[in-house]
């Protein structure tokens, strides 16, 4: 089985953020670790076409799938996947959008990257609890119908064997791959801003939601101007009068704090792009209060960017030693991290060694190679 695989690979689902740059991640290496197989990608339409699949051999096609909506993505899962997969005689599947199909002609391993499907839905807003509810009743449904499960971090393993009672004993853990060196140049729009901005420079990259914490980060803000007045502070958050309504908060926050002069609104950005931020600003700063993996960490490890993050499990199995760590609810105190990482040059160049040298845990050949051989595990095992 492990000579000429032919994989079925789901990405329908996955539609920003760190999911479509770990995308496009795999689309790059999983068929340079094994350039024999027979690799079908199916994604949505808007991120298959933004693929450059210059470097793709004959063996690797990509689809576009409309799966927008609830009933879309329930008729791909239900029927449509399971089709593919008999059409094209797969030996295996990777569900890389959380959702297995619910049934498949071949052994099915998923990859599984919400974390909050894994816990009581919290949310105060009904439509959201009903949608996590839905997610986590469909995962208990449709486990048994897979084969390995691969999560992000020690963490999720433990949340899914709670969950999910015995799964441990076929769940691999595979960290998020990162890219080391960006593909193609970064805008010239964002070299440029960079080289406007105050210093030092503290960059956030995330999209703006409840869990990402950016208004307790807006008040940090203000207390580490008051110690550092130059400092400027990057988010990947859209500029005043776009975005919803947590987007809307945080503009709110900076007005009302004083501090929306600083603070750079970048918007959404590539993955060349990334890299160019986290190359040129002094510190990286994670103040997020749940994360599946935390791939901004990654990124920033491998351009040996210092990060001060939240003190929470996820982050601590990222970054280990080459991170700083402070409370995520309190603004004081991760003012105050900031501020000690900035005002020490030579601590800041000890965290630029640590993060590089920890940083080869994450290079997307390593995942490839693991996520390869998940693979062949499965298309030779079947299910457990």
């Amino acid at each position: 089985m492990t000579g000429r695989l032919s994989v079925v690979f789901d990405g329908v689902g996955i539609r920003d953020g760190g999911g479509v740059r770990l995308l496009e991640l795999l689309v790059e290496h999983l068929p340079a670790c094994r350039p024999q197989w027979h690799w079908a990608f199916f994604m949505l339409p808007e991120t298959a076409n933004s693929l450059d699949l210059g470097h793709a051999s004959r063996k690797v096609e990509v689809f576009g799938v409309t799966g927008a909506g609830w009933l879309s993505r329930a008729r791909w899962l239900t029927r449509g996947l399971g089709k593919v997969v008999r059409q094209r005689h797969a030996d295996v599947v990777l569900s890389f959008a959380n959702l297995p199909p619910t049934c498949s002609a071949a052994p099915v391993v998923i990859f599984l990257q919400q974390m909050k499907a894994l816990q009581k839905p919290s949310s105060s807003r009904p439509g959201e609890r009903l949608r996590l509810l839905l997610i986590r009743g469909y995962l208990r449904a449709s486990f048994r119908f897979v084969a390995r499960i691969v999560v992000q971090s020690t963490h999720m393993k433990v949340l899914l064997d709670k969950f999910l009672p015995g799964a441990a004993r076929r769940t691999v853990v595979i960290p998020s791959p990162a890219a080391s060196v960006a593909s193609g140049g970064a805008g010239g729009h964002v070299l440029s801003v960079l080289a406007d901005a105050g210093r030092p420079c503290v960059a956030y990259i995330s999209l703006p939601r409840s869990h990402k914490n950016h208004l307790v980060l807006v008040r940090a803000f203000a207390h580490l101007r008051r110690s550092i007045p130059t400092a400027s502070l990057l988010l990947t958050v859209p500029r005043p009068g776009k975005g919803d309504a947590v987007t809307a908060s945080i503009h709110a926050a900076a007005r009302d704090l004083g501090v929306a002069d600083g603070i750079i609104w970048l918007g959404s950005i590539t993955a060349s792009e990334v890299a160019a931020v986290y190359g040129t600003v002094e510190l990286a700063v994670f103040p997020s209060i749940s994360e599946s993996f935390g791939l901004p960490l990654a990124e920033a490890l491998m351009q040996g960017c210092p990060v001060a993050a939240s003190d929470l499990p996820f982050a601590h199995e990222i970054l280990g030693d080459a991170g700083s760590y402070f409370d995520p609810a309190d603004p004081v105190a991760m003012a105050g991290t900031m501020a000690v990482l900035l005002g020490d040059p030579p601590l800041l160049a000890e965290k630029r060694t640590a993060s590089l040298a920890r940083a080869h845990r994450f290079a997307p050949e390593t995942a490839a190679e693991q996520l390869c051989a998940v693979l062949e595990d499965a298309a030779a095992g079947g299910r457990l």
